[in-house]
């Protein structure tokens, strides 16, 4: 197996074993991301040649020593840009790394860019008009997901070993199940630097492997164990957290992973907490929680309209409205308490819905229900969120047309790294191999791909023309495997017809 196809667990061994060095480790995912990004576009601002420059002083005992990594475009970093995917900070520079961002970069790693994200975050669908569209590592006319899309498709496709991301809605779970990889959000709070007040929102880990994952968060949190707790474990499954709509294969998935995982002796019923008062909370508090960030830019025609009117939206709330939600969101993390003393883990869909067409800026249908709001299809995820506990999404298998699909499993608030133990079991009985994406990725991007006039592309977008879709991202969609407009300029290729 090639070197980036191997877990970072694997690779570290390898590192300190000094069976490879940290240099060819970057080497291999370097050629790489020659290979995919330009088709996957999810490492947009790369630093190859000086990471190269310094490989060799890597020390490669530390706790992520030698394992290549990029942060994504929503932290800040002192020696890189941050957009946040947005032109009114195209030519941002922090003078400061995020507090996340300086203990990932304590612990070793070798750091070779940013990984892409919507602008500000917003949806779960990654394009900005900075560095353009990234796509599904196994379907690249699908989504990776967002707003950690740019991670996790580079994860799943060997391009770093291991990458952050954050989470305010479903952003460290929707994409690594869109792409097949693992992504924890953490207990609320738990990792340095969010907002003291709206505490929804958070850094977090994704990998190739629950192993990955908790090497990654043990820096972010400053946690190495892993305890296991009594067996069997009592196990809550619920469908489709409070009634909302999930599409027929995510379901049977879903429901064959419950079965897996009763097999390993632990008893599994179908119940779940109430979700009735959930969906407010969270709207509210995200929309106060946007315009406390971005009210300078409520009129700004530069930025997309979804994260005005989210702005605008948070700025017409009265004062007493966002209280109210503060202390709804505290009632309900104790009521998550109370189904907790009953059950040791919940297990649900980690997304609604399988990697959708990269054509649609948000899924506004599932099973004939309609969903008038870009946030709506999410709501899997965003209703764990208020819960303030700490969630995982596994990969949990695939659907008819190869698309992965992850099981979320949740634990009580403050068990981080009892999850982890339990997730590893999990995937164990799961039995989900680490894909070999690049094989995957190889015939689209160097054999048999052919041009095409711009405009015809409808055939590969799920029956979207890339041109209407573009009128909101001018200029970015120019080229159906390459969505980046900086590397665009460096290729001849208008447009790419896979077969």
């Amino acid at each position: 197996m090639d070197l980036p196809d191997l877990s970072a667990v694997a690779q570290q061994e390898l590192l300190k074993s000094g069976e490879i060095s940290a240099t060819e480790l970057l080497a291999a995912c370097a050629e790489r991301a020659a290979l995919v990004e330009p088709v996957v576009n999810a490492l947009p601002m790369e630093r190859w040649e000086q990471a190269t420059q310094q490989a060799n002083a890597v020390a490669v005992d530390g706790p992520l020593g030698g394992l290549v990594t990029a942060f994504k475009d929503l932290a800040d970093t002192k020696d890189l840009p941050t957009t946040y995917g947005s032109l009114v900070f195209a030519d941002h520079q922090p003078v400061a790394d995020h507090p996340a961002v300086a203990l990932v970069r304590q612990a070793g790693v070798q750091v070779v860019g940013k990984t892409n994200t919507p602008e500000f975050g917003a949806g779960s669908h990654t394009f900005n008009p900075v560095y353009g569209l990234t796509r599904n590592p196994w379907d690249p006319t699908r989504s990776a997901g967002g707003s950690s899309g740019g991670a996790a498709a580079a994860v799943a496709c060997g391009v770093l070993s291991i990458a952050d991301g954050s989470d305010l809605g479903g952003s460290l779970r929707n994409p690594p199940s869109f792409c097949g990889v693992v992504g924890l959000r953490p207990t609320s709070g738990r990792v340095p630097g969010g907002d003291p007040k709206y505490v929804m929102a958070t850094q977090g880990s994704i990998g190739r492997t629950v192993a990955d994952v908790a090497l990654h968060d043990a820096v972010l949190s400053g946690q190495d164990d892993r305890p296991l707790t009594e067996m069997p474990l009592r196990v809550a499954y619920s469908p489709d957290l409070g009634g909302l709509p999930v599409a027929p294969e995510v379901h049977r998935i879903i429901k064959k992973a419950a079965e897996t995982i009763e097999q390993l002796g632990w008893s599994v019923d179908q119940q779940e907490p109430d979700f009735s008062k959930v969906d407010r909370c969270f709207e509210t508090l995200r929309a106060a929680f946007y315009a406390q960030k971005f009210f300078a830019l409520a009129e700004d025609e530069r930025v997309k309209a979804t994260v005005r009117a989210e702005v605008n939206l948070g700025l017409g709330l009265p004062a007493e409205c966002i209280e109210q939600a503060l202390a709804t969101e505290q009632n309900l993390r104790e009521d998550w308490d109370v189904f907790f003393s009953k059950y040791d883990l919940l297990i649900a869909p980690t997304s609604q819905v399988p990697a959708f067409p990269v054509g649609q800026e948000w899924v506004r249908e599932i099973n004939g229900t309609s969903l008038d709001h870009y946030t709506n299809w999410m709501r899997s995820s965003s209703r764990v969120t208020v819960s303030g506990c700490p969630s995982i999404s596994l990969p949990a298998g695939f659907t008819s047309e190869g698309l992965p699909v992850g099981v979320q499993i949740v634990a009580p608030r403050g068990t981080d790294r009892q999850l982890l133990s339990w997730a590893g079991l999990i995937e164990e009985a799961f039995g989900v191999p680490i894909r070999r994406l690049s094989k995957r990725l190889q015939p689209r991007t160097h054999l048999g791909c052919r041009r095409v006039p711009w405009g015809k592309e409808k055939a590969v977008t799920g029956g979207c023309n890339l041109k209407s879709f573009g009128h909101r991202l001018p200029g970015l969609l120019t080229n159906l495997c390459q969505d980046n407009p900086a590397k665009r300029a460096k290729r001849k290729v208008i447009l790419w017809l896979m077969p």
